[in-house]
């Protein structure tokens, strides 16, 4: 499943890559091409699909990397160029913090929407941490819900300890 969704997306990003190389973009279009034309077109797997394999996150980020530096070795390292601008960095995107953000939009889309699926979570369990725990028991038998679950709870808990 995962291979075949992601493979058909990947290619097409090999495509807009060999066209987008042709312009003499400088650095920063090339982070504003991968970031609105690029990116977009795995946004809704990384939302429904569970997190890709490791294999997929590297052959994504050799093909984002190459193309920011023409497929030569990068001129500046990759925990630096994801930075914020004020810590030098070019605000490149992280592919697997920007997943997990993605997975973690779930929690809030339950606590906050007002649709048949979450009314029907609110009246089998009322309280917010009781929908995330019934959340995870409904669903365990599916791999990539019990990702997401498990991510937010965590997320949950600590902002429970914390906050």
């Amino acid at each position: 499943m995962i291979v075949l969704n992601y493979q058909s997306k990947i290619d097409e990003i090999k495509r807009l890559i060999s066209r987008w190389l042709k312009r003499q973009l400088t650095t920063l279009g090339k982070i504003t091409v991968i970031k609105t034309i690029m990116l977009p077109k795995l946004t809704h797997l990384f939302k429904s699909l569970p997190a890709p394999s490791t294999d997929i996150l590297r052959d994504l980020e050799k093909l984002y990397f190459g193309f920011i530096w023409n497929f030569k070795p990068d001129r500046i390292a990759r925990k630096v160029i994801i930075q914020d601008f004020s810590r030098g960095g070019l605000r490149m995107i992280h592919l697997v913090s920007f997943i997990k953000s993605l997975k973690l939009t779930w929690i809030r889309r339950i606590l906050t929407e007002h649709s048949s699926w979450t009314q029907l979570l609110f009246d089998i369990c009322p309280t917010p941490l009781n929908i995330l725990q019934s959340l995870a028991a409904i669903i365990v038998n599916l791999y990539h819900w019990l990702q997401v679950i498990l991510f937010g709870r965590k997320c949950f808990l600590l902002y429970m300890i914390l906050g």
